[in-house]
């Protein structure tokens, strides 16, 4: 009989014990953050993705207390794997993760990683750090797979439970021990990697062949401005053709779309493989805040500018490498005068300074950086007694075209 340890408790841990919890399965959740353990064990989830009642007849146990991790057989460690500040792949926590489970793994244990990592890691590096804190041999004594997260914080249509879910092990028994789990705990097809190395660049492909896309369209975006028509106006024709992927411009953030391809950037450099397109994707859509940023300093008085959306995407609180918050940094440099409004997003060890909407007033400039859907409910009334005459709004993903495209008394920009 299995019982479920799942390590860490963010957008995919959380969700994987949810699963399993609904489904009458034992689960232990477990996270390092004191905090994020006394929030879960009140059944509050901050990231506003499983709902306090859903979480309250879930009857996961939480704990931070590592020695509770002896108690399971079967184990998903889905910790968060960023990149350091020189755009690096930062492995740390996940190393660490592993270096604790390996103190309390048993033999026939089942562990499986679902971090995003580089292809081989799993391998060359995780089973190293199992097999030397548990004195025991991987495909022997205990077993390893990988299932790389797919989860899309925000997105209501396709989640865990209906998306697709790529399974890889060692062997062929652990193979199908996850594959079986994992069948019972969603509705949606379970594809066999031949590998685990497969299975992780499997992920990695799918962030990165997002990227280079919306990178094409907002280098698209960019140019259709200089020649005055809507990349929105491009893509409503464009899409007509049976082939077309449509994406739309704006600012690239979060943790999977910007991190993912430094990953494999990084791996291409051991093997001495250059990467020019990944690379150049990940500078066009990370200099999209410098061309937001000189589109307001161009203004004669940008005066007093308020940023609306902090959060890296719309409808959800995360604001993990949010480049609406860099976009704050960026213009700080040269104005002090800067406003910020998320209804939703969590903030916790940031410089940025919330402001309350009741708090705002004599807006010079606005900018508009994420669809939330409170933003778009928002009466004009309410947007225009925050502005000054002839205020000039930012209007990034395009939600307030209909309202203030033919407005004169506002200067309006929108991609």
């Amino acid at each position: 009989m299995y019982r479920f340890a799942v390590i860490g408790l963010g957008y995919v841990g959380l969700r994987v014990a949810y699963n399993l919890a609904k489904n009458n399965y034992k689960v232990l959740g477990y996270d390092i953050n004191q905090t994020r353990i006394k929030e879960l064990q009140s059944n509050y989830d901050h990231n506003l993705d499983i709902n306090t009642e859903l979480l309250t007849l879930a009857h996961i146990d939480y704990t931070d207390d590592p020695a509770q991790l002896e108690s399971a057989n079967f184990y998903f460690v889905d910790i968060d794997t960023p990149i350091n500040k020189q755009y690096e792949p930062d492995i740390s926590a996940l190393k660490k993760a592993c270096e604790t489970l390996s103190l309390y793994i048993k033999k026939d244990d089942i562990i499986v990683i679902e971090s995003t990592v580089a292809p081989g890691t799993t391998e060359d590096v995780l089973i190293n750090i199992l097999e030397a804190g548990s004195g025991l041999k991987s495909n022997v004594d205990f077993f390893v797979g990988y299932s790389p997260e797919r989860i899309v914080p925000g997105d209501l249509t396709h989640d865990l439970n209906n998306t697709a879910k790529i399974v890889s092990a060692q062997n062929t028994k652990t193979l199908t021990d996850i594959k079986n789990i994992y069948e019972k705990i969603i509705n949606a097809p379970v594809a066999l990697a031949k590998s685990i190395k497969v299975a992780e660049a499997s992920k990695i492909l799918e962030n990165i062949q997002r990227d280079i896309n919306i990178a094409l369209i907002n280098e698209f975006s960019v140019f259709s401005k200089k020649i005055d028509i809507s990349i929105y106006d491009v893509l409503d024709v464009a899409k007509t053709k049976w082939n077309f992927l449509p994406f739309n411009p704006g600012l690239v953030g979060g943790h999977c779309i910007p991190v993912d391809p430094y990953y494999l950037i990084a791996q291409a450099k051991i093997y001495g493989v250059e990467t020019p397109l990944i690379e150049t994707a990940r500078q066009v859509n990370n200099n999209m805040v410098d061309y937001i940023a000189n589109l307001v300093m161009e203004q004669k008085k940008p005066g007093n500018i308020l940023i609306m959306g902090l959060s890296y995407k719309q409808d959800i609180a995360d604001v993990r490498n949010s480049l609406s918050i860099k976009l704050f940094e960026k213009l700080q440099e040269n104005n002090d005068s800067i406003l910020t409004y998320d209804p939703i997003a969590y903030i916790n060890k940031t410089s940025v300074n919330m402001y309350d909407w009741k708090e705002i007033k004599d807006i010079d400039t606005v900018i508009i950086t994420v669809a939330h859907k409170q933003f778009k409910q928002m009466p004009k009334a309410d947007l225009l007694k925050k502005l000054r005459p002839n205020a000039m709004i930012i209007d990034i993903p395009n939600i307030f075209n209909n309202m203030f495209s033919n407005d004169d008394e506002i200067n309006y920009w929108s991609f």
